[in-house]
């Protein structure tokens, strides 16, 4: 092979990305220079085989910590659809969101009437002129003071716990009355009860709470949509 052709084939090599071997040198040299690059090339593969393998090992435990539960007692369900298997399953909409508290609650607590944001609009308005109609927020009062529903009395859930020394004060404020430690409730406030939202237990915590109490049914409302259903119509918060 001739001087000039060997510079050319070597040439060639160069224009194909084959970088690294010295085209004045002799072949040996040139290969050895080569070798080296191949080297390098195949350790930088690897390493970013190895990134590419950690960055989908995250993603997957990230995907497993983005599933939270359904409700305390259910992950998930099984359906088929068009004659395949899918699994059901929750995800978190936030970071750290998780279940419980964050689960999804049911519409119906016991015989309490559901109602939605209109009825509720409807409620506020009779109030003008029905002083013992009561819409109530259940949550903390830091999320009271933060925004709530014009007209809306503060009863956190927790203040009716076993152990609270403010049952008998609240009871009495709703039109309660105590005989010789008995309770009655003929004459006791239609209460309108909210939350978050259907991802929030808290007003069925206080539902609950007031149906142990003795507290009627029938005198008992729950917005189920809740803060959540109200500021996404787009209605005033204070």
């Amino acid at each position: 092979m001739s001087c000039l052709l060997f510079i050319q084939i070597t040439l060639l090599y160069a224009d194909n990305m084959e970088i690294g071997c010295n085209i004045l040198s002799n072949r040996e040299e040139s290969c050895k220079q080569k070798d080296i690059f191949m080297q390098e090339k195949t350790f930088k593969l690897h390493s970013l085989s190895k990134i590419q393998k950690n960055k989908k090992v995250k993603v997957e435990l990230r995907k497993e910590r983005d599933i939270i539960k359904i409700t305390e007692k259910l992950s998930f369900i099984t359906v088929v659809h068009q004659k395949k298997s899918f699994k059901i399953v929750r995800k978190a909409l936030k970071e750290n969101q998780s279940c419980p508290p964050n689960c999804i609650q049911p519409i119906h607590i016991k015989n309490i009437k559901i109602i939605g944001t209109l009825e509720t609009l409807k409620f506020m308005d009779s109030t003008k002129k029905n002083r013992r109609m009561i819409l109530i927020d259940s949550r903390t009062p830091s999320s009271y003071k933060k925004n709530t529903i014009p007209t809306a009395t503060n009863i956190p859930n927790s203040i009716l716990d076993k152990n609270s020394k403010h049952i008998d004060v609240i009871l009495r404020l709703l039109g309660a009355k105590k005989v010789n430690e008995k309770w009655f409730f003929n004459h006791v406030h239609t209460l309108l009860i909210f939350d978050n939202g259907y991802l929030d237990y808290q007003a069925g915590k206080l539902i609950s709470r007031f149906i142990e109490l003795g507290y009627p049914q029938k005198k008992i409302l729950y917005y189920h949509g809740g803060i959540k259903n109200w500021t996404d119509a787009g209605l005033t918060t204070l």
